[in-house]
């Protein structure tokens, strides 16, 4: 079980994982409900990654009544069986944070294992724990970088579309910087993540 440092498992969590795990003897990695800090939203119940367009579509908020197969799951809470995990891998710690979920799924699901969700597996989530909260760039920065560096890792296209592909990823993650409180340094994270991946520098971001 992977959970992150601000994550709380609800009560029956262990529970749901287990019977699951017994009812899909396919999956790989099985992914936890995401509840928001007060245990009301829902701020992911799935999600899908299509690399080729480097687009993750709209999470889904509406938990379904029984197990569900994923395109991916997400970090904040999961769980990873011992065969996925001696087949494809652990989470790729190149990418640091950021995406490496999606990543880890996609490698998961090509190894020949399933995504599933377990709606009574569910955790709260306060959420951008890692990078400061709201008024940090440090998200735009690594979700940048790492789009592409996963689309174009799971999906190559000729060169003149891998371009088409990255502007398309920046352009997305401008117009979210662009409703972000400290918006020129937000814009200024999107670029560095667009640079770093043109020029393979992965890893935890240099603070030069």
């Amino acid at each position: 079980l992977l959970l992150n440092n601000d994550a709380v498992a609800e009560p029956g969590l262990g529970d749901a994982l287990e019977r699951a795990a017994e009812a899909r003897p396919d999956a790989g990695l099985l992914a936890c409900t995401i509840l928001a800090a007060d245990g009301r939203a829902v701020q992911f119940a799935g999600a899908g990654f299509n690399a080729r367009l480097g687009y993750s579509g709209r999470v889904t908020t509406s938990i379904p009544a029984g197990l569900q197969d994923l395109g991916r799951a997400d970090g904040a809470a999961l769980a990873v069986s011992r065969a996925a995990a001696e087949n494809a891998g652990l989470l790729d710690e190149s990418l640091f944070m950021y995406v490496e979920d999606v990543e880890w799924s996609l490698r998961v699901r090509v190894a020949g294992f399933a995504v599933v969700l377990v709606p009574g597996a569910r955790v709260r989530h306060k959420g951008s724990g890692s990078t400061g909260g709201r008024a940090s760039t440090t998200n735009l920065y690594y979700d940048t970088r790492n789009t592409i560096v996963v689309s174009e890792r799971h999906a190559a296209l000729p060169r003149g579309l891998r371009a088409l592909r990255r502007g398309v990823i920046v352009g997305a993650h401008l117009a979210q910087s662009a409703r972000h409180p400290r918006r020129v340094e937000a814009a200024r994270a999107v670029l560095a993540g667009w640079r770093d991946a043109r020029n393979g520098r992965l890893g935890q971001r240099s603070s030069a």
